[in-house]
Formats: structure tokens, C-alpha cells, sequence
């Protein structure tokens, strides 16, 4: 049976991510372009597109993803928001009247989860009356201060990016070591609202492009046993992945043995395909 598919991470950059990456867009298409020729070849039916401004990579990026979305029903979108400051009341509300839904945050280090912790409870309210979605880079130095955050705003599903951001490894970590790397993330598997990303597996592997990954195999196995398969949604990290390995390594990840085929639909769509009609009916 094929699998429907819905990618729960991906980046699309008005002048494409960097060099490599555009070296590697199929017939040096844009990548918008690129990704919609995945989207027949693997029965991609929807994306989660994160918005992301800082490096001066793409400064406009919300206002592009919008703008590409405008024709493309598959792209639902978070905008990008720094975490060092506080969105307004307005500048949200403009977000979600693009067709937003919800935010893109970025919180690498202890000073930047103070910061979101700390942001006025109106900004997690409005959030959370519009069951928005949050796509969270976090490193687990940042997890601790962001638990507020998650019973604060129990409405507002978190999305916790590629795997917790656990690090490279040349070879896979025996468990117990994996257990203690995600011991921070794993403590929010008691909030519902916390979800985890099978994405980015590239990254923990050393080299990076190390296929398939085996490295990443324990750190899937440990995140599937804290959150289940109900929490849990595949992302190629389109299209920085490309600068490492192929579009189709993105999917052909390592699946544990015990993961049953409806417990790898709910990962690699149906769990996406569920968050985003929910996201729409706030």
C-alpha cells in the first residue's frame, strides 16, 4: 500500500538555502519547484513550512512562504519569530490573517528559553486560543525553562525539531548514554502537547552524510518508546538536508522493528494530516 505522506519540516528560501543546496535542485529548479516534483514522485500530500529569517538567509521569508501558498494548498506554514523578544498582539494576529498557523522558534541556549518563558502570558493566550502550532529548535540545555511555557499554553502543540538536537556521533550511543542525551526532552513526554520531529537524522551522524544514519537509530528507538508513535512526525528538513544526502534518505530512515505499519503511517502522515485540520478549526 503507498504510504500518504505528510512532511512535518521543511524550509523553502526565495533564493534557495546556501551554494550546495542549490547545486543539488533537480534541472536547477527553485526549490519550491523541486520540492513539488517530491511531492507526486512520494505521495506528499502536505508540508509544514518553517519560517526562518535569521543569517540573513532569506530576511522576508514569512511574507515568501505566504505568497507561495497563495496557489499552493499542500504549504501550511509557521512564521519565524526571534526568541530574544516578545511577538505583539498584532504582529500575531497579522500572522495568523496571512494564513500562519503558528509560530517558528529557535532556542539554542539557556538565555533564549528564559527569554520565551518569560514573554507576557497574553502572547501564549492568544496562541492557545488559536490551538496554534509551535515548531521549536531547542538544544537540551533550553528544555527545562521552556515547561511553563507547555503548561501554560495546553492548546498550543509543540513541536520539538530533529530528534531534541542531540548532538553528532560517529557511532550509535549505547541507550542508557542516548536516555541521559534526551533525558530533557524526554521529561516533557508528560505534557500532551509536547511532539517530536524524526527529522534532521543527518545531523546526528558523523560523518553527516552517513546513510542510513546509524547513529540516529537508538536516539529514534528512545524518542518513539517517551512520546509513542502518536507524538511523534517525520520531516525531511528539506532543503538543508540536501547539502548531505539525497531527498529520498530523508524518508528511508532507520524504522525500529517494533514499529508496526500503522504505527510508521502515523509518523510519516497521518499524525501531521490530524494536527494540521485541528490547527484549522481554532
Amino acid at each position: 500500500m503507498r504510504i500518504r505522506r505528510a512532511d512535518a519540516h521543511i524550509h523553502l528560501f526565495r533564493n534557495g538555502y546556501n551554494k550546495a543546496t542549490r547545486k543539488n535542485m533537480k534541472d536547477r529548479c527553485s526549490e519550491v519547484q523541486t520540492y513539488e516534483q517530491f511531492l507526486n514522485t512520494h505521495n506528499i500530500s502536505a508540508a509544514l513550512v518553517i519560517g526562518y529569517e535569521a543569517e540573513n538567509i532569506d530576511p522576508t521569508n514569512n511574507n515568501y512562504i505566504r505568497e507561495l501558498a497563495i496557489d499552493r494548498p499542500w504549504i501550511h506554514s509557521l512564521a519565524f519569530h526571534p526568541a530574544a523578544f516578545p511577538p505583539t498582539l498584532p504582529w500575531l494576529a497579522e500572522r495568523f490573517d496571512e494564513g500562519h498557523l503558528g509560530l517558528a522558534l529557535y532556542v539554542l541556549d539557556q538565555d533564549a528559553a528564559k527569554k520565551i518563558a518569560e514573554w507576557p502570558k497574553d502572547i501564549w493566550n492568544k496562541l492557545d486560543r488559536r490551538g496554534a502550532i509551535v515548531s521549536i529548535n531547542a538544544k537540551s540545555v533550553a528544555m527545562p525553562l521552556l515547561r511553563s511555557v507547555l503548561d501554560t499554553a495546553q492548546n498550543v502543540t509543540f513541536l520539538f525539531s530533529h530528534l531534541g538536537l542531540p548532538g553528532k556521533h560517529s557511532i550509535a550511543p549505547p541507550t542508557k548514554i542516548v536516555e541521559e542525551k534526551l533525558a530533557n526532552l524526554l521529561a516533557l513526554a508528560q505534557c500532551s502537547n509536547a511532539w517530536v520531529k524524526i527529522s534532521g537524522l543527518y545531523a546526528v551522524s558523523e560523518p553527516h552524510n552517513a546513510w542510513p544514519q546509524p547513529a540516529a537509530n537508538p536516539f529514534i528507538e528512545v524518542v518513539l518508546k517517551g512520546f509513542g508513535n502518536q507524538r511523534c512526525v517525520w520531516g525531511s528538513d528539506f532543503s538543508p538536508a540536501l547539502e548531505f544526502i539525497s531527498f529520498e534518505q530523508t524518508i528511508d530512515f532507520p524504522v525500529p522493528p517494533s514499529l508496526d505499519e500503522d504505527a510508521f503511517q502515523n509518523i510519516m502522515g497521518q499524525n501531521l494530516f490530524g494536527l494540521l485540520s485541528r490547527a484549522k478549526e481554532f
